[in-house]
């Protein structure tokens, strides 16, 4: 069995292999206590994406990341499958959940709109909205409006591009209808119609202004995971075989984990000082009382405020809410409430009104460099038993039915086979090796020049020959 030669080396991990009705693995769920924690300490917004091409096997390895109280990158899950179909990507969102209780505290998913199954995130966590990154959305436009698959030309291409652009960027609604209203005016039937069935309805999805209006904390791109997969494929050896890739992920597991709990450190060795500038009350209280990270969005929020502001200025404000983007997006005090309270008197400095996530006192109590009760081979910090090292535990699925499979697919199954055969002339003397060998080179090339080839079974009286005839 393959899990036998793999190795864990992070104790009271959870394991679990999925494997069809015949036995045949699907794929691997992996998550340590210490990503089990960081989840639970902060699990509004999730970021998921696939990175490929790490094991020989072609399996993508998905990805799941939060972002901790001071700004950093938390891996909270992984897992890496052969089909990234429907049922698959369900029954690892479901492990998932099985083994974190507050996955329905998840508000925010981001996540590319190619993604296979994006309802399934829906269906799974339905508290959660799902948002687009904004370069996937780019990316995704400048794949479809083509002057091929559109039937425009090259400048209208360009300027169809540079309109939709602007409305991914789009600061307010009225500026994203102002877009929108010239994308209509341009007259390209073909255009519009791809807008309006794949991009109008989900607008809350990809549009900057929309976004913010959910827990996102001013994450508009996958940027965090991409830079997570530039550290995978670092480390990983690029399409090795399952033992050397697990053992590689491992292995950057543990990196990473060290270069976290030395940040992680650093906030806590150095005593915030203030000076220069920064020397009001409000702000030592609030570099106190936050992150470093969270300090310096309060900070410029701090500096926004003027003596003078206007009576616009608190539309849709009070001491301890506002419409704008940076309130409902970070959950930080934004520079309108600070003026409000100062306007009516009350204390700028309003601990209340900063999210637990960005407080520093529990910044120090979830993060795992800070746990007293260190995790052994005998209890995980919970008072739960945990065995010797992680196990793997086996789920069932039903095996696929018939259908169309994608190229990693295809891959996979052949390499299985040639695998096989491989194996088969290893074995064989050097005059049928010579013979087979020279077979498989005339598949090779018909292959190679989209050739069709018959093989034909040969009875002879010495036994039974595979002979090829080739057209």
């Amino acid at each position: 069995m393959m899990y036998s030669i793999l190795w864990f080396p992070f104790p009271g991990a959870t394991i679990e292999a999925l494997v069809d009705d015949n036995g045949v693995l699907q794929g691997v769920f992996y998550q340590d206590p210490d990503m089990k924690k960081m989840f639970a300490s902060y699990p509004q917004l999730i970021l998921i994406d696939a990175t490929y091409r790490l094991n020989d096997l072609r399996m993508p390895l998905f990805v799941m990341l939060v972002v901790d109280g001071n700004g950093a990158s938390e891996i909270v899950a992984l897992w890496f499958v052969v089909q990234e179909d429907r049922r698959t990507l369900q029954k690892m969102i479901r492990i998932f959940k099985e083994h974190n209780q507050n996955s329905g505290q998840i508000a925010v998913v981001m996540a590319d709109k190619d993604m296979t199954e994006r309802d399934v995130i829906t269906v799974e966590l339905p508290n959660a909205q799902i948002l687009i990154c904004l370069f996937h959305a780019l990316r995704n436009f400048s794949r479809e409006v083509t002057m091929e698959k559109m039937g425009i030309s090259s400048d209208e291409r360009l300027a169809v591009l540079e309109v939709l652009t602007a409305m991914a960027y789009a600061r307010d609604e009225a500026t994203y209808e102002v877009h929108y209203k010239t994308l209509m005016d341009m007259n390209l039937k073909t255009v519009l119609d791809y807008f309006d069935k794949n991009w109008r309805d989900s607008k809350n999805e990809w549009v900057d202004c929309f976004k913010d209006g959910y827990s996102n904390y001013l994450t508009r791109t996958n940027n965090r995971l991409e830079s997570m997969n530039h550290q995978l494929k670092t480390v990983i050896t690029k399409s090795s075989t399952m033992v050397v890739f697990w053992r590689d992920l491992m292995i950057c597991l543990k990196s990473v984990n060290t270069e976290r709990n030395h940040k992680a450190t650093q906030v806590q060795s150095r005593v915030p000082v203030v000076f220069g500038q920064e020397t009001s009350t409000d702000q030592k209280q609030y570099k106190t009382h936050l992150t470093p990270f969270a300090f310096e969005y309060v900070s410029k929020e701090l500096q926004k405020v003027t003596g003078n502001a206007s009576a616009r200025l608190f539309e849709g404000v009070s001491v301890d809410s506002c419409t704008c983007r940076f309130w409902t997006s970070m959950s930080l005090p934004c520079h309108h409430i600070i003026a409000y309270r100062q306007h009516v008197g009350d204390d700028v400095f309003a601990p209340d009104l900063c999210a637990q996530r960005w407080k520093r006192d529990f910044y120090m109590a979830s993060h795992p460099v800070f746990s007293v009760q260190q995790f052994n081979n005998s209890d995980d910090g919970n008072n739960n038993h945990v065995d010797q090292p992680s196990m793997a535990v086996h789920v069932a699925i039903p095996a696929a039915p018939t259908r169309t499979l994608s190229q990693n697919e295809k891959y996979r199954t052949a390499f299985h086979l040639l695998q096989s055969i491989a194996s088969g002339v290893s074995e064989m003397g050097m005059r049928e090796y010579r013979h087979t060998m020279g077979m498989l080179k005339s598949v090779e090339t018909c292959i190679k020049n989209g050739d069709e080839f018959i093989v034909a079974e040969v009875v002879k009286q010495t036994g039974h020959f595979l002979s090829l005839h080739l057209r």
